[in-house]
Protein backbone atom coordinates (compact mmCIF):
# COMPACT_ATOMS: atom_id res chain seq x y z
CA UNK A 1 0.00 0.00 0.00
CA UNK A 2 1.08 3.40 -1.11
CA UNK A 3 2.30 5.48 1.95
CA UNK A 4 3.43 8.76 -0.10
CA UNK A 5 0.05 10.98 -0.38
CA UNK A 6 -1.25 13.54 -3.21
CA UNK A 7 -2.62 16.90 -2.21
CA UNK A 8 -5.00 17.78 -5.76
CA UNK A 9 -3.36 20.56 -6.62
CA UNK A 10 0.04 18.30 -7.16
CA UNK A 11 -3.03 15.39 -8.83
CA UNK A 12 -4.14 18.02 -11.10
CA UNK A 13 -0.85 19.38 -12.28
CA UNK A 14 0.20 15.68 -13.07
CA UNK A 15 -2.78 14.83 -14.73
CA UNK A 16 -2.68 17.89 -16.61
CA UNK A 17 0.87 17.67 -17.84
CA UNK A 18 0.60 14.14 -19.63
CA UNK A 19 -2.61 14.47 -21.42
CA UNK A 20 -5.17 13.28 -19.27
CA UNK A 21 -4.44 9.80 -20.24
CA UNK A 22 -3.07 6.79 -18.28
CA UNK A 23 0.86 7.09 -18.84
CA UNK A 24 1.47 3.31 -19.27
CA UNK A 25 -1.65 2.14 -21.88
CA UNK A 26 -2.40 5.96 -22.64
CA UNK A 27 -6.47 5.67 -22.50
CA UNK A 28 -8.75 8.76 -21.54
CA UNK A 29 -8.07 9.26 -17.45
CA UNK A 30 -11.19 10.91 -15.50
CA UNK A 31 -9.87 12.98 -12.23
CA UNK A 32 -11.41 11.32 -10.05
CA UNK A 33 -10.34 8.10 -11.57
CA UNK A 34 -6.34 8.74 -11.60
CA UNK A 35 -3.83 7.20 -9.34
CA UNK A 36 0.16 8.10 -9.04
CA UNK A 37 2.19 5.47 -9.96
CA UNK A 38 5.94 5.53 -9.21
CA UNK A 39 7.78 4.18 -11.98
CA UNK A 40 10.55 3.03 -9.54
CA UNK A 41 8.05 1.37 -6.28
CA UNK A 42 8.00 2.90 -3.71
CA UNK A 43 8.42 0.01 -1.22
CA UNK A 44 11.59 0.08 -2.32
CA UNK A 45 12.55 3.71 -0.39
CA UNK A 46 10.99 2.40 2.89
CA UNK A 47 12.73 -0.93 2.54
CA UNK A 48 16.33 -2.12 3.38
CA UNK A 49 18.96 -0.08 1.68
CA UNK A 50 21.12 -2.88 0.35
CA UNK A 51 17.95 -3.87 -1.79
CA UNK A 52 17.22 -0.54 -2.89
CA UNK A 53 21.08 0.01 -3.77
CA UNK A 54 20.61 -3.09 -6.02
CA UNK A 55 17.40 -2.42 -7.75
CA UNK A 56 18.67 1.05 -8.50
CA UNK A 57 21.72 0.06 -10.10
CA UNK A 58 19.53 -3.26 -11.55
CA UNK A 59 17.97 -0.33 -13.74
CA UNK A 60 20.61 1.94 -13.75
CA UNK A 61 20.11 4.79 -11.52
CA UNK A 62 22.24 6.37 -9.33
CA UNK A 63 22.13 5.63 -5.39
CA UNK A 64 20.90 8.83 -4.67
CA UNK A 65 17.86 8.76 -7.37
CA UNK A 66 14.85 10.33 -5.35
CA UNK A 67 12.29 7.78 -5.62
CA UNK A 68 9.49 9.98 -4.07
CA UNK A 69 10.22 12.80 -6.45
CA UNK A 70 8.47 14.50 -9.24
CA UNK A 71 10.68 12.45 -11.51
CA UNK A 72 9.68 9.09 -10.84
CA UNK A 73 5.73 9.86 -10.45
CA UNK A 74 2.87 9.37 -13.53
CA UNK A 75 -0.54 9.39 -13.73
CA UNK A 76 -2.15 5.87 -13.82
CA UNK A 77 -5.59 4.28 -14.20
CA UNK A 78 -6.67 1.63 -11.62
CA UNK A 79 -6.11 -1.42 -14.06
CA UNK A 80 -2.47 -0.82 -14.84
CA UNK A 81 -1.41 0.57 -11.38
CA UNK A 82 -2.93 -2.37 -9.96
CA UNK A 83 -1.27 -4.95 -12.35
CA UNK A 84 2.25 -3.10 -12.04
CA UNK A 85 1.40 -3.16 -7.92
CA UNK A 86 5.17 -3.23 -6.77
CA UNK A 87 6.88 -4.79 -9.49
CA UNK A 88 10.17 -3.43 -11.21
CA UNK A 89 9.81 -2.84 -14.89
CA UNK A 90 11.83 -5.37 -16.83
CA UNK A 91 14.35 -4.46 -18.82
CA UNK A 92 14.90 -1.03 -20.54
CA UNK A 93 11.07 -0.29 -19.59
CA UNK A 94 11.91 1.57 -16.39
CA UNK A 95 14.72 4.05 -18.44
CA UNK A 96 12.28 4.69 -21.21
CA UNK A 97 9.52 5.62 -18.64
CA UNK A 98 11.52 7.76 -16.41
CA UNK A 99 13.10 9.66 -19.63
CA UNK A 100 9.67 10.44 -20.89
CA UNK A 101 8.76 11.52 -17.33
CA UNK A 102 11.73 13.70 -17.31
CA UNK A 103 11.11 15.39 -20.53
CA UNK A 104 7.56 16.23 -19.28
CA UNK A 105 9.07 17.99 -15.57
CA UNK A 106 9.21 21.70 -17.37
CA UNK A 107 5.61 21.27 -18.20
CA UNK A 108 4.81 19.71 -14.67
CA UNK A 109 6.36 22.84 -12.84
CA UNK A 110 4.26 25.40 -15.30
CA UNK A 111 1.06 23.39 -14.15
CA UNK A 112 2.05 23.69 -10.87
CA UNK A 113 2.49 27.07 -10.76
CA UNK A 114 -1.14 26.97 -12.00
CA UNK A 115 -2.35 25.04 -9.75
CA UNK A 116 -0.39 27.13 -7.01
CA UNK A 117 -2.61 29.93 -8.50
CA UNK A 118 -5.74 28.03 -8.51
CA UNK A 119 -5.50 28.04 -4.57
CA UNK A 120 -6.20 31.63 -5.64
CA UNK A 121 -10.09 30.65 -6.24
CA UNK A 122 -10.47 29.31 -2.53
CA UNK A 123 -9.58 32.50 -1.34
CA UNK A 124 -11.78 34.49 -3.49
CA UNK A 125 -15.05 32.17 -2.79
CA UNK A 126 -14.41 32.50 0.45
CA UNK A 127 -13.99 36.36 0.38
CA UNK A 128 -16.90 36.40 -1.87
CA UNK A 129 -19.12 35.02 0.17
CA UNK A 130 -18.10 36.63 3.27
CA UNK A 131 -18.94 39.98 2.00
CA UNK A 132 -22.32 38.55 0.63
CA UNK A 133 -23.13 37.83 4.73
CA UNK A 134 -22.04 41.34 5.44
CA UNK A 135 -24.46 42.80 2.84
CA UNK A 136 -21.96 45.01 1.21
CA UNK A 137 -20.99 42.78 -1.89
CA UNK A 138 -20.20 45.70 -5.04
CA UNK A 139 -17.37 44.86 -7.58
CA UNK A 140 -15.68 48.01 -6.58
CA UNK A 141 -15.41 47.47 -2.88
CA UNK A 142 -14.68 43.30 -3.38
CA UNK A 143 -11.68 44.85 -5.60
CA UNK A 144 -10.51 47.13 -3.44
CA UNK A 145 -10.59 44.04 -0.55
CA UNK A 146 -8.74 41.55 -2.08
CA UNK A 147 -5.76 44.06 -3.64
CA UNK A 148 -5.37 44.87 -0.16
CA UNK A 149 -5.37 41.15 0.91
CA UNK A 150 -3.52 39.77 -2.01
CA UNK A 151 -1.43 42.95 -3.83
CA UNK A 152 2.09 43.90 -3.18
CA UNK A 153 2.20 47.78 -2.63
CA UNK A 154 3.40 48.40 -6.27
CA UNK A 155 0.96 46.57 -7.52
CA UNK A 156 -2.07 48.26 -5.21
CA UNK A 157 -0.74 51.18 -6.94
CA UNK A 158 -0.72 50.32 -10.37
CA UNK A 159 -3.16 47.24 -10.48
CA UNK A 160 -3.17 44.97 -13.58
CA UNK A 161 -6.33 42.56 -12.87
CA UNK A 162 -4.16 39.49 -14.21
CA UNK A 163 -4.33 36.89 -11.58
CA UNK A 164 -0.99 35.94 -12.20
CA UNK A 165 0.40 38.79 -11.00
CA UNK A 166 -0.88 38.80 -7.56
CA UNK A 167 1.32 37.67 -4.94
CA UNK A 168 0.84 34.60 -3.67
CA UNK A 169 2.68 34.49 -0.10
CA UNK A 170 1.80 33.81 3.34
CA UNK A 171 -2.13 33.40 3.04
CA UNK A 172 -2.04 31.32 -0.22
CA UNK A 173 0.06 28.64 1.22
CA UNK A 174 -1.51 28.24 4.31
CA UNK A 175 -4.65 27.71 1.82
CA UNK A 176 -5.81 24.65 -0.22
CA UNK A 177 -7.85 24.41 -3.64
CA UNK A 178 -11.29 24.04 -3.45
CA UNK A 179 -13.24 20.96 -4.01
CA UNK A 180 -14.98 19.97 -6.65
CA UNK A 181 -18.33 17.88 -7.37
CA UNK A 182 -18.25 15.54 -10.09
CA UNK A 183 -20.61 17.85 -12.04
CA UNK A 184 -18.09 21.12 -11.44
CA UNK A 185 -15.31 18.63 -12.20
CA UNK A 186 -17.08 16.85 -15.75
CA UNK A 187 -17.52 20.95 -17.09
CA UNK A 188 -14.33 21.86 -16.50
CA UNK A 189 -12.79 18.78 -18.22
CA UNK A 190 -14.98 19.83 -21.06
CA UNK A 191 -13.66 23.33 -21.20
CA UNK A 192 -10.19 22.40 -20.55
CA UNK A 193 -10.08 24.49 -17.54
CA UNK A 194 -8.49 24.49 -14.07
CA UNK A 195 -9.26 26.72 -11.21
CA UNK A 196 -6.63 29.28 -11.92
CA UNK A 197 -8.83 30.02 -14.99
CA UNK A 198 -12.24 29.91 -13.02
CA UNK A 199 -10.22 32.82 -10.75
CA UNK A 200 -9.41 34.92 -13.56
CA UNK A 201 -13.06 35.03 -15.71
CA UNK A 202 -14.26 35.97 -11.87
CA UNK A 203 -11.82 38.69 -11.36
CA UNK A 204 -12.13 39.62 -15.15
CA UNK A 205 -15.89 39.98 -14.27
CA UNK A 206 -14.57 42.17 -11.16
CA UNK A 207 -12.98 44.28 -13.17
CA UNK A 208 -15.55 45.12 -15.80
CA UNK A 209 -18.04 45.40 -13.14
CA UNK A 210 -19.76 42.68 -14.71
CA UNK A 211 -20.10 40.19 -11.20
CA UNK A 212 -23.16 39.57 -8.94
CA UNK A 213 -22.28 37.43 -5.96
CA UNK A 214 -26.00 36.66 -3.55
CA UNK A 215 -26.39 33.44 -1.62
CA UNK A 216 -28.94 30.92 -3.32
CA UNK A 217 -31.99 31.36 -1.68
CA UNK A 218 -33.09 28.56 1.03
CA UNK A 219 -29.61 27.72 1.32
CA UNK A 220 -27.77 28.78 4.09
CA UNK A 221 -24.32 27.91 3.47
CA UNK A 222 -24.60 28.31 -0.46
CA UNK A 223 -23.47 30.82 -2.87
CA UNK A 224 -24.37 32.06 -6.77
CA UNK A 225 -21.33 34.03 -8.82
CA UNK A 226 -22.47 35.62 -12.04
CA UNK A 227 -21.25 37.78 -14.69
CA UNK A 228 -20.26 37.74 -17.86
CA UNK A 229 -18.27 34.83 -19.97
CA UNK A 230 -20.95 32.20 -19.29
CA UNK A 231 -19.92 32.86 -16.06
CA UNK A 232 -21.92 30.96 -13.52
CA UNK A 233 -20.42 29.50 -10.23
CA UNK A 234 -22.47 27.99 -7.38
CA UNK A 235 -20.22 27.32 -4.32
CA UNK A 236 -20.80 25.86 -0.34
CA UNK A 237 -18.59 26.75 2.91
CA UNK A 238 -18.70 24.04 5.19
CA UNK A 239 -16.42 25.24 8.27
CA UNK A 240 -12.54 25.85 6.87
CA UNK A 241 -13.79 24.01 3.09
CA UNK A 242 -15.13 25.23 -0.37
CA UNK A 243 -16.87 23.03 -2.41
CA UNK A 244 -17.92 24.03 -6.00
CA UNK A 245 -21.02 22.40 -6.69
CA UNK A 246 -20.78 24.00 -10.36
CA UNK A 247 -19.38 25.66 -13.14
CA UNK A 248 -20.45 28.12 -15.89
CA UNK A 249 -23.24 27.43 -17.61
CA UNK A 250 -24.15 24.92 -20.18
CA UNK A 251 -24.06 26.59 -23.70
CA UNK A 252 -27.07 26.28 -26.21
Amino acid sequence: MAKQSFGNSFREALWETHGKKCFHCSHELLFADMEVDHIVPEHLHHGEPETRLAALTEIGLPPDFDILGHENLAPSCGKCNGEKSGSILIGRSAAIALTRIGRSLPTLKVNLQKSRDGKALDDMLRLLSQSVEKGRFTNEQFLKRYMKVFANTEQAQAPDLNIRNFEVGKIFNKTKSPGFTDHARRSMERRGLMASDIAETILRNLSNGTLTAAKVRGQSNQYLVHGADNLKVVFAVFKDTIVVLSVFEDMG
